[in-house]
């Protein structure tokens, strides 16, 4: 199947464009499972500088652990949604090269405003939990993104079994917008999260 060159902006719209631990989680009364897979490992992760929506592909330690997961990845998906960043669109298109590709801003990570390019630090780690960098993103609407995203799968993707290739903060954004349990503090790179909702 070709990927189509299509992103899902934040307000819904369609445009078109030029080995693991898997951990499943129920909520709700719905029966469709949604896998989410956070992206390979990126040249900022190994540099230890902050992401946010700054766009950095995989390193090439990244690039050969999604090759070498993709051998042994279950792909029994129906469709696969990405955000659009380079590093998690690298990665779907290594993990799922057949499978139709919907790129969708809603699935960006939180930006960081001035904080992305810097390096990470105790300091900075323990402010963005309860604030806001200049020119950065709140939790509150990171999560209204987040659950826009999940109700628009819920109404229009019920019948399907999709994968979600995103990053960590919006994992930890599906926990807090289900009011899942055990959240981990930290996701790990091309760690996969099935929920059944």
């Amino acid at each position: 199947m070709k990927i189509l060159p299509i992103v899902l902006d934040r307000s819904g719209q369609l445009h078109l464009v030029g080995s693991f631990c898997y951990n499943v989680k129920k909520v709700g009364k719905f029966s469709m499972q949604v896998s989410f897979i956070r992206h390979g490992r990126s040249v900022y992760n190994e540099l230890g500088l902050f992401q946010g929506q700054v766009n950095c592909p995989l390193s090439q330690e990244g690039v050969e652990e999604t090759v070498l997961k993709a051998k042994d990845f279950l792909n029994d998906f129906n469709l696969c949604f990405c955000s659009p960043l380079d590093r998690t669109r690298q990665t779907a298109q290594i993990l799922v090269p057949d499978l139709e590709i919907i790129y969708d801003e809603r699935l960006m990570e939180r930006a960081l405003g001035e904080f992305e390019k810097t390096p990470i630090n105790d300091e900075k780690l323990l402010f963005i939990k309860d604030k806001v960098p200049k020119g950065g993103e709140t939790f509150a609407e990171l999560d209204a993104r987040i659950q826009s995203f999940l109700e628009m799968v819920k109404q229009q993707y019920s019948s399907k079994k999709v994968l979600v290739v995103t990053h960590g903060g919006v994992l930890h954004a599906v926990y807090r917008v289900l009011n899942l349990e055990n959240c981990p503090t930290y996701f790990h790179n091309l760690e996969v999260i099935t929920i059944e909702i």
